[in-house]
């Protein structure tokens, strides 16, 4: 591939260009580099630790082609077409007006690693779309299709009601355990309004409950408790406290605020 091609090439290049700070010699015919092969492991190794997915320094980020031909507070860093101009360069290479050479900290770039984003550049800085970064968030469950899994089969039939009691059923078999007794009325609505509402419910409710025969009358509760207030502003608290919502400002000053 390009790199190892040009190896010669590239560091008689570096060694130039270290040589006459500003890049006045042209020693790139835009041969060819390979982005996926010879540029992207070079950022990931140098750059995406100050300029990646977790962390953005002025603005930049060199892992999404997007935001890297974008720039950042200082503008461009990558001009395609125009290795010498181009920020990306200058900063790796340490000629800039501020004389900072880049990475601060950790390992930098050799001469040849510079050859080569100079040649990169200079030759239109192509950046394939199918060369994208792995992502940590691509590993997390939230980013991935969820899978509808088959219902296991159970050995209690009976007390399966639904496909949710299925695969309770099935881990408690696995286990060796039995399931525990069906609650009675008074604790099942009891249960069901403190886990919905934060409330207890009132002794009228659970008359109302306990005397119905009717076979739907719990998801009638349930559905009775979804469509109360006090749901809405039970779990409207966890979101909330994401917010940082509070009455007064707290600690020291603690007065009272309005939102």
């Amino acid at each position: 591939m390009g790199f190892r091609r040009h190896r010669d090439r590239w560091r008689a290049c570096g060694a130039l260009a270290l040589i006459w700070p500003w890049w006045v010699i042209s020693c790139v015919d835009a041969w060819a580099v390979d982005f996926a092969f010879d540029v992207q492991p070079l950022l990931a190794r140098h750059c995406y630790a100050c300029h990646g997915e977790d962390l953005q320094e002025g603005g930049l980020r060199l892992d999404r082609k997007e935001a890297a031909l974008a720039g950042g507070k200082s503008g461009p860093a990558i001009r395609p077409g125009d290795g010498a101009g181009s920020r990306l360069v200058q900063f790796v290479a340490g000629v800039n007006e501020k004389q900072i050479v880049m990475p601060t900290e950790g390992e930098r770039l050799s001469a040849d690693e510079i050859g080569v984003l100079r040649a990169w550049i200079d030759a239109g800085a192509a950046w394939p779309e199918t060369s994208v970064a792995k992502s940590k968030a691509a590993d997390h469950w939230a980013f991935k299709r969820p899978q509808r899994p088959g219902i296991p089969a159970t050995k209690n039939d009976a007390w399966v009601r639904n496909p949710i009691d299925a695969f309770v059923a099935a881990k408690l078999g696995e286990q060796k355990i039995a399931p525990a007794p069906e609650a009675d009325r008074r604790t099942l609505i009891r249960r069901l309004s403190l886990d919905l509402t934060g409330l207890p419910p009132s002794a009228e409710d659970v008359a109302r409950f306990v005397a119905d025969p009717a076979a739907d009358s719990y998801d009638r509760l349930v559905d009775r408790m979804l469509d109360s207030p006090h749901f809405g502003e039970r779990w409207a608290r966890h979101w909330l406290d994401l917010a940082r919502y509070a009455d007064s400002s707290g600690y020291e000053f603690d007065a009272p605020r309005s939102v």
